[in-house]
């Protein structure tokens, strides 16, 4: 639905924990798009399910999503 995106990067990090705590995961999406950055930063805290390495991209890129579409809101709104 944008085809302004610039440029992406994704990173996944299991930071290092004690065993009993389990595994969690920190997902952070970088979408470069002309004249912003959209920024979707998950830290495992926030949500339960980012015990899941797959959920926890999941939820990551459907943040950037709704950011993503929020600024093409407005970039519509602005050109009208």
């Amino acid at each position: 639905f944008y085809d302004g995106i610039a440029g992406c990067n994704v990173v996944v990090e299991e930071p290092h924990r004690h065993h009993a705590q389990g595994h969690h995961f920190h997902v952070r999406v970088e979408l470069h798009v002309p004249g912003r950055d959209i920024i979707a930063d998950r830290e495992p805290a926030e949500l339960a399910a980012h015990a899941d390495a797959y959920q926890a991209v999941t939820d990551a890129f459907e943040a950037a999503r709704r950011q993503l579409q929020h600024h093409a809101d407005r970039q519509h709104a602005y050109h009208r």
